[in-house]
């Protein structure tokens, strides 16, 4: 409702709370397990768990924190994949009457030993076998943290009562801490208490009307005070949930086969964009999410082609918008977005039950109607304030009219229609695929770095996304010295990986406006002349670095190139590397191979390589990408060079990791057809035995390992055959992404058919014309490859490749025989609309075993990251067999 006093406004919402309401959580858990002991409380892949079962557990695990001298308020870190564990140890925690403090066990350890040392826990509950790395070292210093397994529970708990342990709680006991981002450089803890997670929980219940024939779906890290959305309350209404693991919930496919069994999700915004349009684009009967009653999003600015993508797919439920934060128990605001018209405005809301709102300028008063303030929420879910904090507990929580209210940090006002609409953050905060983000934590993280004068971080939206992208902008105390490379371990240090800024840009000094502040519109857009890189800047001395410095300022179409900047930190790659290297052959007569640009990636070194200062080593046709025991197997990865570098980085063995090329693909994109290897390069077999002969004049003997991307897995597997056939051994066959041959080919033409319609549906006149040239230029492809025209005639078109095209010949006329062969294939898991729905790619029809992994990006993508290092730990585990 909203109350007009005068000309000021406040926004407050009333409601009575039901009788049951009264009980906490782990009560109505323990009530559900007697009044209906069989009813599924969870669902997961391994089965299905009774409220019963979940009661029972949850009490031997509560006996035994109490055994272990565990008391009311003692504080408990829980650290473990979500799965019923998360559930138990939850209860079991509330049930003794302790604190649950979810820690996320991705985080730095110095990240998780800030949380740790905050929290003071009288034990670490994991779960399965070893202790996760980065608790060990965050707990080094502190012999006396208990850590306890909870894959033990089935056996070492069995000797503890089932009962509920006696204890008495009351609604101010700290329940929970869920630690936020903090301006300190530090994270800060939320005190919660049991009075506020019952506000949270029934305010919920009675606004959606949720009740035991529900399903919901748990999507969100248990970390995030959101998951008791779907962690507790379902259980709070005696309904079901789904735990999804983790890997489901970035797998869309796997995530959408969750949608036709629940009938409540809350997912952010963020995952939204990606599953809303993969299942537009994959369902054509959307009946099969008529179990779907209500559907909702929060935690970030939700736009409105989201909340229409919802009410186009989720035809039988109720869509919401979710306002709040941690510090008020999530449940702020809401709003049911209207079915009839489109949305072309997001708003938050009405409050949620008890929930009042104030609107203050800068000095406190209430604003007039229609005006925008600062909002600060007062209701029984405002928390009782942050851990070991008071001072700032004083500035964010305050008095207004004899109540208790909490600053958000938000700017909103009262619509024409008496919705609530943010229009902004009053702080430093921006939100990141959902997580709130103070940009002080990161300054104050960037400045503990020495080297570091005084620093900025903005989010600057991406012009090709919606996405924020952080940008620190730092004033260096000496240029000469600073090292971007040791900032970045610094950071990598301290903060998890979504906090840690993709650009710095450096500045002599932070743009200040005429009352001496910052002036944040005064900074400058990230380019190549103020962006920091791992090199200094050295300006260009002597005619042949000179040259070298305009060929890389037209290859890259840049200016300020600096003879110190790397080939590869500015956007170098394979193509751009013959190209360039094939402009110095011809400019200086001297040869260099490509291989040599990997140690000698700057135009000064290149420089002293055709002065003849520096001479290059003669390797053959094998590049050693990361260094080792030179008596130990090393690992070839094949048809390629530079796309493996971020592979060899992230492998942790002793062992060698080497690149293989060919000369001849230097000579192919030089020459094109008429070079010598046009023909040689349009035949697999051929192609294999070269690098057979490559890598065994290296390793004249076997175990060998073998790896390849795209193409490259096709030659590892042929390579393989032919080093058996000399009696080799062949311990690893890695493909990264590769198709086996024919397999773009098996799509069904009606399939193929449906998919075009759907993005002429989608995509109008645009997809015809972007069609049609994609056609055009592989016409165009086929025929210069087949009528002999060389390279220099067809760079006229930059869309022209002639490796992809004697790729394809040689694909095409390849036709493997079926043979008693293990691979490993890592399959991407961003794929193209027309690609068969097969899991391995269609070599199960050639090999006898194919063992699939997904990683996380797209065809090249997954060589980062990650996504990289998940790769190299995988291919670790065969040579440590």
């Amino acid at each position: 409702m909203l109350t007009n006093i005068g000309k000021e406004t406040c926004v407050n919402s009333v409601d009575a709370y039901d009788a049951e309401s009264a009980m906490y959580v782990f009560q109505r858990v323990a009530e559900a397990a007697t009044q209906y002991p069989d009813r599924v409380a969870l669902i997961t892949p391994s089965g299905e768990f009774t409220y019963e079962w979940l009661n029972t557990e949850a009490n031997r695990l509560a006996h035994h924190l109490l055994a272990c001298g565990g008391d009311k308020g003692n504080r408990y870190a829980v650290c473990t994949e979500p799965s019923v564990h998360v559930f138990v140890a939850l209860l079991a925690i509330h049930k003794m009457g302790g604190v649950y403090v979810p820690i996320d066990a991705s985080f730095p350890a110095a990240r998780i030993l800030d949380m740790l040392s905050e929290v003071e826990p009288s034990a670490v509950l994991f779960y399965g076998g070893d202790v996760p790395q980065a608790l060990l070292q965050a707990t080094t210093d502190n012999s006396s943290v208990k850590f306890i397994d909870l894959s033990q529970i089935n056996e070492v708990y069995k000797q503890y009562p089932t009962s509920d342990p006696t204890v008495d709680i009351c609604e101010s006991d700290i329940s929970h801490i869920f630690f936020t981002s903090g301006t300190t450089g530090k994270p800060k803890g939320v005190l919660a208490t049991h009075g506020n997670l019952r506000h949270y929980l029934n305010s919920a219940a009675l606004k959606y009307g949720f009740n035991q024939n529900d399903i919901f779906i748990a999507a969100a890290k248990y970390t995030f005070s959101i998951s008791f959305f779907e962690l507790l309350l379902p259980l709070w209404v005696g309904a079901s949930v789904m735990p999804v693991p983790r890997a489901d919930v970035l797998d869309m496919k796997k995530l959408s086969a969750y949608f036709e069994r629940a009938t409540v999700f809350h997912i952010g915004p963020s995952l939204l964009k990606k599953v809303l349009p993969y299942i537009e684009k994959t369902y054509e009967n959307l009946s099969v999410f008529s179990n779907m009653r209500h559907v909702s999003s929060g935690g970030d600015h939700v736009p409105p082609d989201v909340l229409e993508a919802l009410k186009r797919i989720f035809i039988t439920a109720e869509v919401y918008v979710i306002y709040g934060s941690t510090e008020i128990s999530c449940m702020g605001c809401t709003w049911l977005v209207p079915r009839d018209g489109i949305v072309e405005r997001t708003y938050v809301g009405l409050p949620h039950l008890d929930t009042s709102i104030r609107i203050e300028d800068s000095n406190g008063n209430l604003v007039s109607p229609g005006e925008a303030g600062e909002l600060l929420f007062e209701s029984p879910g405002v928390v009782k304030g942050y851990l070991n904090l008071p001072d700032l507990t004083a500035e964010k929580f305050v008095e207004r009219g004899g109540k208790r209210y909490y600053r958000i940090g938000d700017i909103g006002k009262i619509a024409e229609d008496g919705l609530l609409r943010l229009m902004g953050r009053k702080d430093y905060q921006v939100q990141f695929h959902g997580i709130r983000i103070e940009l002080l934590e990161i300054e104050s993280t960037i400045r503990k770095y020495g080297e570091i004068q005084d620093c900025v971080v903005v989010g600057l939206n991406e012009a090709h996304s919606e996405e924020i992208s952080l940008v620190a902008y730092v004033v260096l105390r000496s240029p000469n010295e600073f090292s971007l490379q040791n900032l970045l371990v610094h950071l990598n240090s301290y903060l998890p990986e979504y906090m840690i800024p993709a650009r710095f840009v450096g500045l002599p000094q932070l743009p200040l406006n005429h009352n001496g502040k910052l002036d944040r519109s005064q900074l400058p857009e990230p380019s190549l002349n103020n962006m920091l890189v791992t090199s200094k800047f050295v300006t260009a001395s002597g005619d042949i670095e000179n040259t070298l410095v305009s060929m890389w300022e037209t290859l890259f179409d840049l200016k300020g190139i600096g003879v110190n900047h790397d080939f590869f930190e500015i956007g170098g790659d394979s193509l751009l590397a013959v190209q360039f290297l094939g402009l110095v052959s011809e400019k200086f007569q001297r040869f260099i191979p490509i291989t040599s640009l990997l140690q000698f990636p700057t135009i000064a070194q290149i420089a002293k390589i055709l002065s003849g200062e520096v001479e290059v080593p003669e390797m053959g046709n094998v590049t050693v990408l990361k260094t080792g025991d030179t008596s130990l197997p090393p690992l070839f990865c094949l048809y390629g060079v530079f796309l493996y570098q971020e592979l060899a980085d992230a492998f942790n063995l002793p062992n060698m990791v080497c690149g293989v090329y060919l000369q001849e693909e230097v000579d192919l994109i030089n020459e094109g057809v008429e070079s010598a290897a046009f023909k040689a390069f349009t035949n697999v077999a051929t192609i294999a035995q070269k690098y057979v002969d490559s890598i065994t004049q290296y390793q004249q003997t076997g175990p060998y390992y073998l790896c390849g991307e795209s193409f490259g897995g096709i030659i590892a597997l042929e390579a393989a055959k032919l080093l058996e056939a000399r009696g080799e051994t062949v311990k690893l066959i890695a493909m990264l992404d590769s198709n086996a041959p024919g397999f773009l080919d098996s799509l069904a033409r009606m399939e193929r058919l449906k998919k075009h319609f759907y993005k002429l549906r989608m995509q109008g006149t645009n997809y015809l014309i972007q069609g049609g040239a994609y056609k055009l230029r592989k016409l165009k492809n086929s025929l210069a490859t087949r009528l002999g025209i060389s390279l220099r005639e067809m760079a006229q078109n930059p869309d022209q490749d002639l490796r992809v095209n004697v790729r394809h010949i040689a694909s095409q006329s390849y036709s493997p025989e079926y043979s008693q062969h293990s691979i490993k294939l890592f399959k991407a898991k961003i794929r193209s609309d027309f690609e068969p729905d097969n899991t391995d790619l269609g070599w199960g029809k050639i090999v006898s075993n194919v063992s699939v992994y997904e990683i996380d990006g797209d065809h090249l993508g997954i060589l980062k990251g990650n996504s990289v290092r998940k790769i190299a730990n995988i291919i670790e585990l065969s040579f440590n067999r």
